[in-house]
């Protein structure tokens, strides 16, 4: 399946993937839908973020999905940071092959378990390891909050949510979260990875910090990462810029290209300079 997706632009991925969408109620507020005309997702009814999406669609940030279809290659190690349902776990398993690894990192109880699901039924439970864990500057515990009805806009630490989710009621649960250097030595044998995706809501820039071990091993690194304004981006590029990264975006069309300014919402690609 990843072969077309490396060769496709942004409109036939969503034809194609919308003419293959499908999905079914199947009990207990879950709902099984296909998605990039390929995989089995198993999505909680219930969710106003990415679910609407996945299951009418069958893709999620097309634009996107695009541009990591197009970079990364069998054999590769790969992190999902904020894996979720395990949209973007699938598509990188998938792209990495049998002889390439997936760490994927969801803090979340409920959604891991969709995450666990998802990987299982496509098949790519023997090179995925799955950690129910947040990612950091540092090891330790934390309390993780999210509107009930946006299970992608969790947030670490009592940081605001997002101003259009303030008015919403949330939940709270305690989570272990670690640097991506410590994840790294204990899951890759110590081995860079070679594409990390991360999408955080607000806590890129504290992961950044705790990854700068394997971001100076391999200069062949790139990092995938979510920009928001209102989410203190602007600070993030500036580090970003300050550990000597080139930073540029994903475009709408799914190609990386340098930008003048930036949006409240980007998806920054991070390289060595």
């Amino acid at each position: 399946m990843s072969d077309w997706l490396r060769n496709t632009t942004r409109e036939e991925l969503e034809q194609r993937s919308r003419a293959g969408a499908t999905a079914t109620y199947i009990g207990s507020g879950t709902v099984l839908c296909r998605v990039l005309d390929e995989f089995g997702m198993f999505v909680p009814g219930a969710d106003l973020s990415l679910a609407p999406h996945l299951i009418l669609d069958g893709f999620w940030e097309s634009w996107v999905t695009r541009a990591i279809a197009q970079f990364v290659k069998p054999g590769d190690r790969v992190i999902d940071v904020g894996a979720c349902f395990g949209y973007f776990t699938l598509l990188l398993a998938d792209l990495v092959g049998p002889t390439g690894r997936v760490l994927a990192l969801e803090p979340m109880l409920p959604t891991m378990g969709l995450l666990e699901r998802n990987v299982e039924i496509n098949g790519f439970s023997d090179r995925c390891r799955l950690v129910m864990s947040a990612a950091g500057a540092k090891n330790g515990t934390g309390t993780m909050r999210f509107p009930i009805s946006h299970w992608g806009s969790a947030r670490m630490d009592g940081q605001p949510l997002l101003p259009r989710l303030g008015l919403e009621r949330t939940k709270e649960t305690s989570t272990p979260f670690a640097s991506l250097d410590r994840m790294c030595a204990a899951r890759f044998e110590r081995k860079a990875p070679t594409f990390v995706k991360i999408d955080a809501e607000g806590s890129e820039l504290a992961i950044w910090r705790g990854m700068q071990g394997i971001w100076k091993a391999n200069k062949e690194m790139t990092v995938c990462m979510e920009y928001a304004a209102e989410l203190g981006g602007d600070e993030l590029v500036a580090e970003l810029r300050s550990d000597g990264a080139t930073v540029q975006i994903i475009d709408p069309l799914g190609d990386v290209v340098p930008f003048k300014s930036l949006g409240p919402m980007e998806m920054l690609w991070v390289t060595h300079g």
